[in-house]
């Protein structure tokens, strides 16, 4: 496996290419806690993500990520950056133009608005424990004031709010999870017991919205400690969706 890192915006990226690739690429997008400097990443200092990784790749996909603006919440300038480092990988690496798509946490939200502001660009869309409603993690968060206040500035920082109101209503009529109305395949991984995003709100609130609207999702919930011990179960989803090219 080759690592290599590179800057777009001031914006640290790292692309993992395979000995033998396979001609497919694999976008990953990181939760809150994800972090991309010149020399490492979240992906290559935790060993269950390192593991996943590492086994990804073995696989033939050229894998690559972004610091992403840090927590950025599904937010304009996002979507906006992960089409340059889809411009950046197209002219760097001979891949299929059609990318997988693998999201933990909140980064769900941004995979989401990404596939419905460049559907052509996305070939499917593989959760583990996902945050995909903006407005009900807020609501969650009113448990804990003090959670409550700094989540809404934090997602206002990230959209550039000054008002609470204002972003209030941006997240109702912007990032409304009942609009999603793309058809690419979805597959959801989610522990049952993870209170940061829970699954009722997010990943079965979602399977709800997709069956009415015929969009193709696999929800597979687990109870355990090893969330990203889904090798087997990620090349299976991927390589189903690989037969047609385009």
């Amino acid at each position: 496996m080759q690592t290599r890192s590179f800057k777009i915006d001031q914006q640290w990226q790292m692309i993992h290419e395979p000995d033998r690739p396979n001609g497919f690429g694999l976008l990953i997008i990181g939760d809150v806690n994800n972090y991309v400097n010149e020399y490492q990443s979240l992906w290559t200092q935790n060993e269950q993500r390192l593991n996943l990784l590492s086994k990804l790749v073995e696989q033939g996909y050229t894998v690559f990520y972004s610091n992403l603006m840090g927590r950025q919440w599904g937010s304009p300038d996002a979507i906006n950056f992960i089409s340059k480092i889809f411009k950046w990988v197209s002219k760097d690496c001979t891949l299929n133009p059609n990318y997988h798509v693998l999201a933990e946490g909140t980064g769900a939200i941004t995979a989401l608005m990404l596939t419905q502001q460049h559907p052509s660009s996305i070939r499917s869309l593989a959760f583990i424990n996902p945050c995909l409603d903006l407005e009900q993690q807020l609501n969650h968060a009113k448990k804990s004031r003090l959670l409550y206040d700094s989540l809404e500035t934090e997602i206002a920082d990230a959209y550039y709010v000054e008002h609470y109101e204002d972003l209030h209503k941006l997240i109702r009529e912007e990032r409304n999870l009942q609009d999603y109305d793309q058809c690419h395949p979805i597959a959801i991984w989610h522990d049952i017991r993870h209170f940061h995003y829970p699954i009722d709100i997010h990943s079965r609130n979602f399977e709800k919205i997709c069956k009415e609207k015929n969009i193709p999702l696999e929800l597979k919930i687990s109870m355990d400690d090893q969330p990203f011990a889904r090798e087997e179960g990620l090349k299976h989803f991927f390589n189903k969706h690989e037969s047609v090219l385009n």
